[in-house]
């Protein structure tokens, strides 16, 4: 279970024992607020992610990055902390995300990951296909949230269930990440069972939940179980 503060989410194939790291990027900014009140997770930060994690008061475990979007005090401060600080030049062929996700498979596992919505389309995108990828490669469980909009990666034959715990009630959806994918949702306004999904159909957008437990499994192919909780702040 991933305990965040507008919801719980219990994730299939994901046990009470096994580690989950929170991953800070530089996308949309949480507030620090929301930041301090999730679990005392390790925290591996790109870059600017640093920044954020700070903000919060919590302490960096890693930080990989060149620079280009904080400055200097920022590194300083994770090391001055006891962080390790992986410091990269600006011209090179890889992101500093991917940079970070391979030091993370070394010893792969759960990734809760804030700061990588919003902000630029081609991050985003970047960001998405990048866990996405890791997630196929070491079977690990991803989801995405900043507190107000969360998605969860989800394969064939994984389910997340979601036990919302504010009103009102979020909008939800279905996203298709892969072509064949196929999709079931319930406690929802418009329930769906093993509906087939496109990448050129996006028809199963902002759903309604009946009640504060929501429901999904991807039954082929890949999906990504969508939630807004604070569509005004967009």
């Amino acid at each position: 279970m991933l305990d965040l503060p507008e919801a719980n989410y219990f994730l299939s194939s994901a046990k009470e024992n096994e580690k989950v790291i929170l991953v800070i990027l530089g996308g949309r900014q949480p507030q620090a607020s929301w930041l301090g009140a999730l679990p005392n997770y390790e925290i591996f930060c790109a870059d600017r992610g640093a920044e954020y994690a700070l903000s919060a008061n919590r302490k960096v475990t890693l930080l990989i990055g060149d620079e280009d979007s904080t400055n200097y005090d920022v590194y300083a401060k994770v090391l001055a902390d006891g962080g390790v600080v992986q410091k990269h030049p600006a011209d090179k062929d890889f992101t500093d995300l991917q940079l970070l996700i391979k030091e993370i498979s070394k010893n792969p596992c759960h990734l809760l990951v804030a700061g990588a919505l919003g902000g630029r389309l081609d991050h985003l995108q970047s960001n998405l296909r990048t866990f996405l990828t890791y997630k196929k490669t070491t079977g690990k469980q991803v989801l995405l949230a900043d507190g107000q909009e969360s998605v969860a990666l989800l394969f064939q034959g994984e389910t997340c269930l979601v036990d919302i715990k504010n009103e009102p009630l979020p909008k939800v959806g279905i996203l298709p990440l892969a072509e064949n994918s196929v999709a079931t949702m319930d406690h929802v306004k418009w329930p769906m069972e093993k509906m087939a999904l496109s990448l050129d159909t996006p028809n199963t957008l902002s759903n309604r939940p009946l009640d504060k437990e929501v429901w999904a499994q991807c039954d082929e192919g890949k999906i990504g179980f969508y939630f807004c909780f604070g569509e005004e702040g967009l």
